[in-house]
């Protein structure tokens, strides 16, 4: 990227869970997704510390310093899980969840 790039991320999985209970509780509306903010070159760095110690994340220099953020604030996403008395899954936690599941899946030796 050009520029600094901070996205959100939650668990699929938990987001729906989260959309399907409050509407079963009369919620209706959008519910927005939240997460950690992160910027892509640390998610990159997060999935190769996960996946391997031999993974090498290049990265080429920002052109800009004005950050691109594409996020909610959290705090919606945050108030449905709390009405629920639920406690999202951290990033790292989803990263190393998914990599496990790819193992899982991947034919042949590990």
């Amino acid at each position: 990227a050009e520029r600094p790039t901070h996205r959100r991320y939650c668990d699929i999985g938990e987001y729906l869970a989260v959309c399907l209970s409050r509407g079963l509780d009369g919620f209706s509306g959008v519910i927005e997704s939240g997460g950690e903010i992160i910027e892509m070159r640390e998610l990159a760095q997060l999935v190769a510390n996960a996946t391997s110690p031999a993974v090498a994340v290049h990265q080429t220099e920002h052109t800009s310093d004005e950050p691109s953020v594409y996020a909610s604030d959290d705090s919606e996403w945050l108030a449905h899980c709390e009405a629920l008395g639920f406690a999202p899954s951290s990033l790292a936690d989803q990263v190393a969840t998914a990599v496990r599941r790819n193992r899982r899946e991947q034919p042949g030796p590990r």
